[in-house]
Order: C-alpha cells, then structure tokens, then sequence
C-alpha cells in the first residue's frame, strides 16, 4: 500500500458541505495521507485535545455555532496549537480578507483539486504538486 520511506501525513478538515469533504478525505487517502475530519469547530477542538497535532489543517469558515474565524484565534491563542499551519476556505471572499495574515493561505470555493494540493504540499511532504500544464 504505502512504501516504507514515505511518512504517513495527517491533516485536519472541516467543510460546510458533507459531499465535497467525502471526497477530499478519498483524494487524500489515496495519497496515502491520514486524514481526521471533524463536523464543526467544537469536535475539532476535540480531535486536537485528544491525538498528536496534524501536519495541517483545512477549515472551512461557514462552521456552526463557531465560526472558522472564532476557531483561528482559538487555535492561534493555544500554545500547543499556534504552529500548526492553517488554510481556509470560503465561498464569501470578503471573509477570506479577515485573516491579514499572510501565512493563512485561502482558498476562494469553488476551487479545484491542484490549487487545494498546491496549498496543503507546502506543509505535507507526501503531497506532490507540479504546476505544469
């Protein structure tokens, strides 16, 4: 299945849309990248407290009763979870402006599979992107 030399990668995911994450976690999988998704910012807040830290994590700002940019500052404020990089994701690109933060790459929906790799391959090694036509 996966060959010795490459490590397994793990990142986190949270969209609005139940369809779009199913197939981001089988993209993923395939890539032979471990993949914890979490249904809102309080189970992901879960998921942090209880394993070891992902490589990444890809959050949808549409979250309820805790936005994505709530849980930002909630991970930026925690001293385990400040480093762990973040990309987010909206489909109001007025809300992709409220980061001001140049290392919190965003992704304007809809968009497609190559920008997503090329956002996550800057922070898990066994994703591979080739901006070639």
């Amino acid at each position: 299945p996966y060959p010795a030399r490459r490590p397994r990668r793990r990142w986190s995911a949270r969209a609005a849309w139940p369809r779009m994450l199913e197939l981001l976690i089988d993209y993923f999988e395939a890539q032979g990248i471990e993949v914890a998704a979490a249904d809102g910012a309080e189970e992901a807040l879960e998921l942090l407290n209880s394993g070891s830290p992902p490589d990444v994590i890809l959050m949808d700002l549409r979250m309820p009763k805790v936005s994505g940019e709530e849980l930002l500052e909630q991970l930026r404020a925690n001293l385990v979870w400040a480093g762990i990089p973040v990309a987010v994701m909206s489909g109001d690109s007025s809300r992709l402006a409220f980061t001001g933060r140049p290392e919190v790459p965003t992704l304007a929906k809809p968009f497609s599979i190559d920008e997503l790799v090329a956002v996550l391959s800057q922070h898990c090694s066994n994703l591979s992107y080739d901006a070639s036509p």
